[in-house]
């Protein structure tokens, strides 16, 4: 049979059925433990056992069963289970919780990469639905559709940030439902502001734009011709610099009463055709700051290529 452990009187010795031998080597240690303890004394004698059981797992020997009491046999169990198995469910829940980790990791990761690619696509999707295609050119020409009809223009090259900042707006149809939202007969019509698309905003029409201004670019020569086409801009007091508004531009409609502004304003492209247009916009009623009573909008900006 197995061999077991078990109490007798004063000592411990081993047992297989009814005979007596103390060959096995972990009931030796028990023996030796216990004989060095006080005889007769129970406390010692549990003290011993459980030494045991320890001193075994430590020298990795394997304990033989105890018949004896039940909750000393369940450690007895215990630690030998745990001798065998526990360097193993160690390793294996390390790995386990370690490819979990990953795995979260590599999901998470997934999961924003797929997210910042859904973000990066979606603009772009509507760019390229939003967006008129330019042919790159040195003096690009383009046609600006009002209500009251249609004004041909072309960019100078001389003045490069505000030519590439025009086409940039066209491109994104920016102009598309801007109104002329400062109108003065006999000088010049104004357009470009973005707060004119909501009539709500009629007490800051004028003071949109883009966001940002456009480094002045007043060339020598450049004047306020009629059909000039120059950058609206804040006054000296605020803007020394001369910077140019974002968007908002004007055209000339009398070039002696503009010819004061010659050198202060940035000139960046004038009018081909549609002089008659700029002068019936020009004509037209106006109310409050010079505000058309009938609304005159640009309907879009599109470019004319020369074949």
């Amino acid at each position: 049979g197995s061999w077991v452990c078990c109490p007798s009187g004063s000592r411990f010795c081993c047992s297989a059925g009814a005979g007596i031998s103390c060959n096995a080597e972990s009931c030796k240690g028990a023996i030796r433990s216990i004989q060095r303890s006080r005889r007769g004394n129970s406390a010692h004698n549990f003290a011993g056992l459980l030494c045991s059981i320890l001193q075994n797992l430590i020298t990795d020997k394997e304990l033989v069963p105890y018949q004896g009491s039940k909750i000393v046999k369940m450690r007895v169990l215990f630690y030998n289970f745990a001798k065998k198995k526990v360097l193993n469910m160690k390793r294996f829940l390390f790995f386990l919780s370690l490819a979990a980790l990953v795995l979260a990791g590599c999901n998470g990761g997934n999961k924003e990469a797929a997210k910042s690619a859904e973000e990066q696509a979606a603009p772009a999707a509507e760019k390229a639905v939003d967006t008129l295609a330019i042919v790159p050119a040195e003096e690009p020409v383009f046609q600006i559709e009002t209500t009251m009809g249609n004004i041909k223009v072309k960019l100078y090259k001389e003045t490069p940030l505000h030519r590439d900042n025009f086409v940039k707006l066209v491109s994104q149809k920016f102009y598309n439902n801007i109104l002329f939202h400062r109108v003065i007969k006999n000088f010049m019509i104004q357009t470009g502001d973005p707060n004119t698309k909501d009539p709500a905003l009629v007490e800051n029409y004028g003071k949109g734009g883009p966001g940002y201004t456009i480094p002045a670019e007043i060339v020598k020569g450049f004047t306020h011709k009629k059909g000039a086409l120059a950058a609206a801009r804040k006054g000296d007091a605020a803007n020394p610099a001369k910077a140019s508004s974002g968007s908002q531009f004007y055209i000339v409609v009398d070039p002696e009463v503009c010819k004061s502004l010659d050198g202060d304003y940035t000139i960046f492209g004038e009018t081909l055709e549609g002089l008659d247009v700029v002068d019936k916009i020009a004509a037209t009623a106006t109310g409050h700051r010079d505000i058309p009573v009938e609304p005159i909008k640009i309907i879009s900006i599109t470019q004319v290529v020369e074949q």
